[in-house]
């Protein structure tokens, strides 16, 4: 990538956060603009997975992303949010099965991965069994991922997403049944920008696996350059206890 491109990338972004832009339309393949499939510069139409530098600099700041030939999606996205009413989140039906919020939150931080939804292609849901780590400092969760695929053009166009985790479950004396607790998280995702930060991050969710320090840090130099972390800051955090039966 060129100053120039680089510069470029930086005034856009200036400029949508000027205007307090939340989506962009950009030229498909561009270097500067293209998303998910760009011209590599050679000027032989030869293309390359990636995002152009304007348009990864958008992404990076949560401006959603779009082509001229996502148009009709586009419209759909800003036809949504204009006649989205404030978000009320439901309460649990069943208020004698639900868990305090601390021991939500220790379920949050000790199970091993969970399941994170968010608005796929056509807007189905697209769900995925995840990593994560939840950080006591900030309150929000903490996920890595490669820097290209389904679930990273989805949460780039529209950040709200789920997260549900549950634990091991129990089964008590004389009981065929499992008791299990779950946790499901409501909440709006964000990219880690700041590289040292997401290494930081990368760091803490993998002694959550393993104390191997060796590794880790072996890992990191090898795969850091690639990662990419996000967060999910929770606006609803509900949690259950149920019998299998």
């Amino acid at each position: 990538m060129t100053d120039a491109y680089r510069r470029g990338a930086e005034e856009t972004l200036r400029i949508a956060r000027e205007h307090g832009c939340t989506a962009a339309l950009c030229k498909a393949r561009s270097p500067a603009c293209g998303r998910g499939r760009i011209y590599d510069g050679t000027h032989t139409r030869t293309l390359t997975a990636g995002d152009g530098a304007a348009a990864e600099r958008l992404l990076q700041s949560g401006v959603a992303v779009y082509t001229e030939e996502e148009t009709d999606e586009l419209e759909r996205a800003l036809r949504r949010r204009k006649e989205e009413p404030p978000m009320t989140f439901r309460t649990l039906a069943r208020v004698r099965q639900q868990l305090p919020q601390e021991e939500c939150i220790e379920i949050l931080k000790h199970a091993p991965r969970g399941v994170l939804s968010v608005l796929g292609d056509g807007g189905y849901p697209y769900g995925m069994p995840v990593d994560h780590w939840y950080c006591e400092e900030d309150g929000k969760l903490y996920f890595h991922s490669g820097k290209t695929g389904h679930k990273i053009d989805a949460m780039r166009r529209d950040p709200r997403a789920s997260f549900c985790v549950c634990d091991e479950g129990v089964r008590n004396e004389g009981e065929w049944w499992l008791t299990i607790r779950s946790v499901v998280v409501f909440g709006r995702i964000e990219i880690v920008e700041d590289h040292g930060r997401a290494i930081e991050i990368s760091r803490a969710l993998s002694y959550k696996y393993t104390s191997d320090t060796a590794y880790i840090e072996d890992e990191i130099r090898r795969s850091g350059p690639g990662v990419l972390v996000f967060s999910l800051t929770p606006e609803q955090i509900t949690g259950k206890r149920v019998r299998e039966k």
